[in-house]
């Protein structure tokens, strides 16, 4: 037998026993799919990774039943909704054997629907002037999101949105409030610009003042932004709500005097668009007005002009609040990065109607919750902004029956209040209640209280008598 026959006999038996030698394994997870919390209405998508022989065949099941056409490595689930809460795990199998992974559990945070007779308005400065990423994936937006969806506010105003990268918005939208209307048409200083979210349709948005000059009312320049405006069609509301948003001057330490005579002009600007413009041609309609005013009411910068009292005064209709945090009892919102708050800056100024139907109002703080829930992280408003956000409830001021809020007995004088209503409502009284009372206008008070009078003294009580309000 030849040499060469002979080594060729060789190779081949060193190849034959080569391939005896490999053997057929079972299925084994290399990446089991990951337990996630997901907004309502986003996709949502768990994936397997698995070695051994192939073919490898993949089936997923929800709550241990099997999920029809869930056959790959990925399971991808759209438009999320609570039903599809739950445990999610997948069976791996091949000729050998098979292999099932550990349950991944899906949570779903849903956002409530609106209910009628409440509208919870926000503001909320972002900080993200210089911003170089405003992508969902970035921590200083997902702190922002998880605040938001936590609050679950109808409207949010929003200052310091990044000039450059306010497109990305509109995918903020879809991944924390999916279903809001978004307006991000604002002026802008080429740094930063305002924005409005509604749950509500957003029926028109408009800039105002963008850049025009303040030499009436005193200074020599320009507006740093504007004022920005959406106007909303709130369910149950006759009439549109106007929500507007600004951005006030800031303080700047080599140009200070500069500044504060600057935002000075600003606040008379706005005051007098408010007065000339809109409460000229929007008389009787909900409206507010909220944003950074950059100027603490109860600390006001040395030489102010009082942009605030500029702003919140009986000829704009605008008032004055204080929201504090209830477990603080502190009303400053600026600036929790640096460890402790030392001004208030951050402002919700609504309008006579609204104002007389706040139901309550907050500065929101994650780090004073006491038992924060697993949708939100303790470090999340110092991760989101060195501003903290303002949240008011308002009753709705168009309520056809509206509740006493208030109803006081002293000595032989009784004191009754309720939130004003445009309509105006008339005081009634009976001297019993029968199958058909008989009601008439109290000639104790106004035939009709409405408007900015909502409350009355009735005199003189000496026997039991039953009122209520009626619309005329």
């Amino acid at each position: 037998m030849s040499t060469a026959f002979t080594r060729l006999l060789r190779l081949c038996a060193a190849l034959f026993c080569a391939v005896l030698s490999v053997r057929a394994t079972d299925p084994d997870l290399t990446a089991a799919p990951q337990s996630r919390l997901v907004v309502d209405g986003v996709n949502a998508t768990l994936q397997v990774t698995a070695t051994g022989t192939a073919p490898l065949r993949y089936q997923w099941q929800f709550n241990g039943l099997d999920l029809a056409n869930a056959t790959n490595t990925a399971l991808t689930l759209t438009n999320v909704s609570a039903a599809q809460a739950g445990s999610y795990s997948v069976i791996v199998s091949n000729s050998i054997g098979v292999t099932s992974s550990p349950p991944a559990v899906l949570s779903v945070d849903v956002l409530p629907p609106y209910l009628p007779g409440a509208l919870i308005a926000m503001t909320y400065n972002v900080e993200g002037n210089g911003a170089t990423n405003w992508s969902t994936n970035f921590a200083q937006v997902q702190a922002i999101g998880r605040q938001l969806r936590f609050l679950k506010p109808d409207v949010v105003t929003f200052n310091e949105i990044p000039n450059n990268l306010v497109w990305e918005m509109t995918n903020f939208i879809n991944c924390f409030l999916p279903g809001y209307a978004l307006a991000t048409n604002s002026g802008t200083d080429g740094f930063i610009r305002s924005a409005i979210a509604s749950r509500f349709p957003i029926t028109r948005s408009q800039k105002w003042l963008d850049g025009v000059g303040l030499a009436s009312f005193g200074y020599g320049g320009n507006f740093t932004r504007d004022l920005f405006e959406a106007e909303i069609a709130v369910p149950e509301f006759p009439l549109p709500l106007h929500v507007f948003v600004t951005h006030l001057k800031a303080t700047s330490s080599q140009d200070f005097s500069n500044s504060v005579a600057k935002r000075s002009a600003e606040a008379s600007c706005v005051s007098n668009f408010f007065i000339t413009n809109f409460l000229a041609l929007h008389a009787g309609r909900p409206y507010l007005l909220a944003g950074d005013m950059n100027e603490d009411v109860n600390r006001p910068t040395s030489g102010s002009g009082l942009p605030l009292q500029r702003l919140a005064n009986p000829a704009t209709g605008l008032n004055l609040t204080t929201p504090i945090n209830p477990f603080t009892g502190d009303e400053r919102t600026w600036s929790i990065q640096a460890g402790s708050l030392t001004v208030r800056f951050d402002y919700v100024l609504p309008g006579d109607l609204l104002a007389s139907n706040i139901s309550t109002s907050q500065v929101f703080r994650t780090d004073r919750l006491v038992a924060p829930p697993p949708t939100i992280l303790t470090n999340d408003n110092k991760t989101a902004s060195d501003h903290l956000p303002v949240v008011m409830v308002f009753n709705n001021p168009f309520n056809t029956n509206p509740p006493v809020l208030n109803l006081l007995r002293a000595g032989g004088n009784l004191l009754l209040t309720w939130p004003t209503t445009p309509v105006g409502f008339q005081l009634e009284v009976a001297e019993e209640l029968t199958d058909s009372p008989n009601w008439l206008n109290s000639v104790l008070s106004p035939a009709v209280v409405g408007g900015v009078t909502n409350l009355v003294t009735l005199t003189n009580l000496n026997a039991q008598k039953f009122y209520r309000l009626r619309k005329p």
